[in-house]
């Protein structure tokens, strides 16, 4: 549940009431030749080659490699306010990925009805493990919307939340996939409200907290 979201959301209810490889293996140098005079000895049977000529089975050459290409997830505690969040991530590559987060809802102060949704990213790596299992080091950023309307006084704010992200993800081999996170982010957010002829604005920035505890399934 991100900080960022409650923010905008404090913002504009404080308003009304007063007015974001495999690398190909080098060739294997070519064997050397033995002289011509003398006989050749008989050799042991190389490496993956049975004794009576024919080639064992090899491992295979990515064995390391991801299973899953594409985790799609969302955030339960999201839907105490309620706002629905899903998570798209997809590997560019064994070690990062790529995830496009969006979300949206209604959310109750009071007699107050707020409109939130929010839309933004991560780019993620993986300096341990990999996108199927491993810990993720994460830059976030997301853009937040909010509007509402009370007794002929309307209200409208927007702000931007960028930050570090530090955590751990896990697929379990029938999908299943538990991702969590926690960082810090800067928010700088703004709103306002008018009731037709009087308008009051305001603007915030702070540091808060990134904490993303989601689950779902990976493909």
């Amino acid at each position: 549940m991100k900080r960022s979201s409650f923010a905008l959301v404090f913002a504009i209810a404080s308003l009304v009431p007063a007015l974001a490889a495999a690398q190909a293996a080098p060739d294997a140098p070519a064997p050397a030749t033995a002289p011509a005079a003398a006989p050749a000895p008989a050799s042991e049977p190389a490496a993956g080659t049975a004794n009576d000529g024919q080639e064992t089975a090899s491992p295979p050459a990515n064995a390391n490699e991801p299973k899953r290409t594409v985790s799609v997830t969302f955030s339960p505690f999201h839907l105490v306010l309620p706002i629905f969040e899903v998570t798209a991530e997809v590997k560019v590559h064994p070690k990062f990925s790529v995830a496009v987060i969006g979300g949206g809802g209604t959310v109750k102060s009071g007699d107050l009805r707020i409109q939130v949704y929010e839309v933004g990213g991560q780019l993620r790596g993986y300096p341990l493990g990999n996108f199927d299992s491993g810990m993720t080091v994460a830059l976030e950023a997301l853009y937040l919307g909010a509007k509402a309307s009370s007794n002929g006084v309307s209200a409208k704010g927007a702000g931007l939340s960028i930050g570090p992200a530090i955590g751990y993800k896990h697929a379990f081999d029938f999908g299943l996939t538990l991702d969590g996170q926690l960082g810090i982010s800067y928010l700088a957010a703004r709103a306002s409200a008018t009731d037709g002829t009087t308008s009051a604005s305001g603007s915030e920035s702070r540091i808060g907290p990134i904490l993303n505890l989601n689950a779902g399934w990976s493909f």
